[in-house]
């Protein structure tokens, strides 16, 4: 049996849906009724103007009701003149609907469609826009109302949502004479007046390179400052090509920049008070070429950044430079708290070729802002100067820096150093390094100095301990010259700026000993003794090598010449002392004296010579000397060797002097020991011999 149905209940409902669906039309008449007044719909017109001095004209303004009720206006024109400021093929106005019932006009949200801005600059560099702003319009001063009574005043009177898609930015700069394009593709802004927040979402293009930024921020409390402000936000450009911006590009005259991009992630977050925290995932730089077509490895920079507000203390977690796979460094370290202009900073690699970045430090270093329009000055360059003068600060508090080292496989002008570590101290008009231990050629150097950056003076001194000869040589030259461990101390003093002018502003001295090593080609000074040894029986040095135990000396470079003061070196069947000259033409000379061993005793010393030019004229024995020798063996034998020796050793104290006395048989003897290289000294010995 089916149950009775209970009219009573039915009928009620029937009424209750009835009266909903009245009361419903008729609030939405109502809201279409007011909707469609006249000074609804002009209502926007109103507010340009009021806030403008603009015209503003349209198609069509008609009412939507769904989801919202608002108004939608097509064919948006707003005009200075005969010039379109902004132009929108459809503008959606919605409002909250119990200000609407209260005969208010509160906007909920706002959309703008497939339209156009014109901004423009004139000659002079003011905005026409600013110019037709009314600044002392009712709507402006309640608005400045609302700002100063606080975030909660000012969000309750703004629209909800924001919602713009597919405009087009045009900017026009005369005075400049440059003209840019932007697009804003879509942004969505939404806002919780309940918790004083914003979310914004933008994807736009600029010059045709995508821009991307999301942003979810609030306010905590009702204060506008920045300790009050949270906020979550990232930008990202994911490909920008440097040809759309040449007007900024052209500061680099040495630099390519055609097919040039650059990479952008970034992040911002602010989750308390006290901390910003600035992440900079990627900002890369690929495709530079320099005036020469040479094709410059990629840039890459990352770092990660802590700012402390209360104590204005900037945190470097992390900033790191790549180029290519053969350079990388890592910088860390902090900023003392309460602009105390101090910072700590570690520097660290595990390989740096300068090299290697010498084109990429040479196209970007050149940089001339005077080619861009957009750093050009607008007042004259000596007003600048002046300007930028005023407003240095005093060096009563100059910035220090402590820089401690941490680097490995540093290459430089062709040099590799295996590692630098140590402290380095900026402050004021001096770089200071004490401790600073350099790597290189299996041997270290320890340095300590300063660098006076107002005088542009290097002032160091170092030891060096254990140094591999050979392998410093052979960086500089491939002739075999030396091979040996060396220590010693060295002291610098270079002008830098003198030196550049005329090179001339180098002053080196150093002490040196060097172990258990060879003399070799050029350098080996006994070889000219083993090519007449049977004069008096010697049997050591021969060959193109000659081994020694160590040798002690003394140099000064100075004036780019190089002055050997002092030589002492103990070898394998003699010893040897000297000194000399080598000039800054490469003019050299040179003597040294040889201690023989052997029957014939200390009673034997040979003078050594180098004269003429380095690298051309080799080590010949003192022909006055050999002349006087080779008497002696006519005389005596043996014993007149001794005597011959002894004589010739003191004669050629004046070899200068008694050149033209020896004659023939010294033309002869000093030619026949000259080099094949040297040609002017045999012009020497012919003229001799005429």
């Amino acid at each position: 049996m089916k149950p009775a149905i209970n009219t009573k209940w039915m009928y009620r409902l029937f009424v209750f849906i009835f009266a909903f669906c009245v009361i419903v039309t008729t609030f939405l008449f109502s809201l279409q009724s007011i909707l469609d007044r006249s000074s609804v719909k002009s209502l926007v017109r109103e507010k340009i103007q009021s806030l403008f001095q603009l015209d503003v004209v349209y198609d069509e303004i008609g009412t939507v009701m769904f989801p919202i009720p608002g108004i939608q206006i097509s064919g948006l024109h707003i005009k200075d003149g005969d010039l379109d400021i902004l132009t929108l093929e459809s503008a959606i106005i919605r409002f909250h609907v119990v200000s609407l019932l209260k005969g208010e006009f509160y906007i909920s949200y706002v959309s703008l469609d497939n339209g156009q801005i014109f901004i423009a600059r004139d000659e002079v560099g003011a905005f026409t826009i600013v110019k037709k702003f009314k600044a002392d319009s009712k709507e402006v001063e309640e608005s400045k109302e609302k700002v100063e009574e606080g975030p909660k005043s000012l969000f309750a009177i703004l629209p909800r949502k924001l919602h713009i898609q597919n405009i087009k930015l045009r900017y026009e700069d005369k005075q400049l004479s440059i003209q840019q394009n932007a697009s804003i593709d879509t942004l969505e802004v939404s806002l919780d007046p309940s918790e004083l927040s914003l979310r914004l979402n933008l994807v736009s293009e600029f010059e045709g390179n995508s821009i991307l930024l999301s942003s979810i921020s609030s306010i905590e409390g009702n204060e506008w400052n920045l300790d009050s402000l949270r906020t979550k936000t990232s930008l990202t450009i994911p490909e920008f090509k440097l040809s759309t911006i040449d007007n900024i590009t052209k500061v680099f005259p040495l630099g390519d920049f055609k097919e040039s991009t650059f990479q952008l992630e970034m992040n911002l977050d602010k989750v308390n008070q006290d901390q910003v925290h600035i992440l900079l995932d990627r900002l890369s730089l690929i495709k530079v070429k320099n005036k020469r077509g040479q094709l410059l490895p990629e840039l890459l920079f990352t770092s990660d950044t802590l700012l402390t507000l209360p104590m204005k203390q900037l945190m470097l977690n992390d900033l790191s430079f790549r180029s290519g796979t053969h350079s990388e460094i890592k910088v860390s370290g902090t900023t003392a708290p309460l602009n105390q202009s101090h910072m700590i900073l570690k520097v660290g690699s595990d390989r740096m070729d300068i090299d290697r970045l010498k084109p990429i430090i040479d196209t970007l270093s050149n940089v001339e802002l005077q080619k861009s329009p957009y750093f050009s000055s607008h007042s004259n360059p000596s007003e600048s100067t002046s300007k930028i003068e005023s407003q240095t600060p005093a060096q009563n508090n100059p910035i220090e820096i402590d820089v401690s080292l941490a680097l490995k496989n540093f290459r430089v002008k062709g040099y590799h150093l295996a590692f630098i570590n140590g402290p380095i101290v900026y402050k004021g008009d001096f770089v200071k390094f004490n401790d600073l231990a350099i790597g290189m050629y299996d041997g270290t150097i320890l340095s300590k100095g300063e660098l006076n950056l107002r005088k542009s003076q290097l002032l160091v001194n170092s030891d060096i301990k254990r140094l591999n000869v050979e392998k410093a040589i052979r960086a500089t030259t491939n002739d075999e010259i030396l091979k040996g461990t060396l220590r010693g101390n060295v002291y610098l003093d270079l002008d830098i700026k003198k030196q550049m002018l005329a090179s001339n502003g180098l002053k080196l001295r150093s002490t040196f000993h060097i172990d258990k090593g060879q003399l070799l080609g050029y350098a080996n000074f006994i070889k000219p003794v083993a090519e007449v040894g049977k004069l008096f029986n010697f049997e050591g040095g021969k060959g193109n090598s000659t081994s020694f135990d160590s040798i002690d000396g003394e140099v000064l470079i100075q004036n780019s010449n190089v002055n050997l003061k002092s030589f002492s070196m103990k070898g394998v069947g003699l010893n040897a002392t000297g000194n000399g000259v080598i000039q800054k033409s490469g003019a050299i000379d040179m003597r040294f004296t040889l201690a023989l061993s052997g029957y014939l005793g200390k009673a034997i010393k040979l003078p050594i010579i180098y004269k003429g030019f380095y690298g051309k004229n080799f080590a010949y024995i003192d022909p006055v000397w050999l002349a006087t020798v080779y008497t002696g063996t006519m005389i005596g034998g043996p014993v007149g060797t001794v005597i011959g020796s002894m004589a010739g050793s003191n004669v050629s104290e004046k070899v200068d002097q008694t050149i033209s006395k020896v004659g023939k048989t010294f033309g002869e003897i000093k030619g026949f020991f000259f080099d094949e290289k040297d040609e002017t000294s045999k012009k020497e010995t012919k003229s001799s011999r005429k």
